[in-house]
């Protein structure tokens, strides 16, 4: 059962990492804003995840609008993905004011040099990059498969970015934007972690932590569309993860928002017959789980989250299938 539960923290992995004041490396690697305690365990939902190549580039820019949010477009291969995030005066890395993000994601042209996509009735993008001539590289790694280092090439992508969200939340026209392509998606090299155990960039990933987490998700399915909750509770920190995904035809629209809390916002009995979580901003109200003796459960209360373009999504519901476990 626990080992389900890693869908969650992988899709909100993958988002987080797009976010360019957030990670450094591929979008397919761990974020930065999570803690290193909570690594171990997003990891390992990424195991198995389909592997990129490692040679392949990540082309990407950013663009301020009107309403107060930042769009950033990142292209990989043949996906391309714009984000949309409110700005913030503050870059911290840390999830502790909490980070909200909905992205549009589609399939399109991609080349170091180029990003077409369309999304849909919402706008379109095609842009070609501009190098500047400035590039920057990494440090070099030892024991590496291939690369050893990042090599990034700053520039300006130069076209037509035409985009406005569902109810006119959020609308962008650009013809112009600094931006960097930088290549490869992925190093892998050996290193050596805080126990000294031989571990890679990338995967396969390391080893678990020496601790007992607790665990309460909840998620429901339909044919196009899901929703997950996901609130993992180590020590003194709760880590809180809600996405949603919904496929509209020839793109897909992916919400996610996280935030670390104090481990009293999740309240638990020894039993794992009830439990209540009330997670700071982004998300609102609180969650409350229960297990009656004859096996039935609830996932009851005004848990909400305030994503970019939908303020209010619910997370409670009888439509949640919800559960409470603690260990591995």
């Amino acid at each position: 059962m626990i080992r389900s539960l890693f869908r969650c923290a992988t899709l909100a992995a993958f988002a987080f990492a797009l976010a360019p004041s957030m990670c450094a490396a591929s979008p397919l690697d761990i974020p930065a804003a999570v803690p290193p305690k909570f690594r171990p365990l997003v990891r390992a939902g990424l195991r198995s995840g389909k592997h990129t190549p490692r040679a392949a580039s990540e082309s990407r820019f950013a663009l301020k609008t009107r309403q107060g949010y930042e769009v950033v477009v990142i292209a990989v291969r043949n996906i391309v993905a714009l984000e949309v995030t409110r700005t913030r005066s503050n870059e911290s890395k840390s999830l502790k004011q909490g980070r909200a993000i909905t992205a549009y994601v589609a399939h399109g042209r991609v080349t170091p040099g180029r990003i077409e996509a369309k999304f849909g009735d919402l706008g379109r993008i095609a842009m070609r990059f501009h190098p500047s001539g400035r590039v920057v590289r990494s440090k070099p790694l030892r024991h590496c498969n291939g690369a050893h280092r990042y090599t990034r090439r700053f520039g300006a992508f130069a076209g037509t970015v035409r985009f406005t969200g569902e109810g006119h939340y959020v609308a962008v026209r650009a013809h112009r934007a600094k931006g960097v392509v930088r290549r490869p998606i992925q190093l892998d090299c050996a290193t050596r972690n805080f126990h000294s155990h031989p571990v890679r960039f990338g995967r396969p990933v390391g080893h678990w932590p020496e601790f007992m987490p607790t665990i309460l998700a909840a998620f429901w399915r339909q044919v196009v569309s899901s929703t997950d909750f996901f609130s993992f509770q180590i020590g003194k920190k709760t880590l809180y993860l809600a996405v949603t995904e919904e496929s509209k035809g020839s793109m897909a629209e992916v919400r996610y928002a996280a935030v670390i809390a104090p481990s009293k916002t999740f309240v638990s009995d020894d039993a794992l017959t009830s439990a209540t979580v009330k997670p700071p901003a982004p998300f609102h109200g609180k969650g409350s789980y229960g297990a009656a003796p004859d096996g039935t459960k609830s996932w009851s209360g005004p848990l909400s989250v305030a994503f970019p373009g939908a303020p209010r999504f619910p997370l409670t519901g009888t439509q949640f299938e919800p559960v409470l476990e603690t260990g591995f």
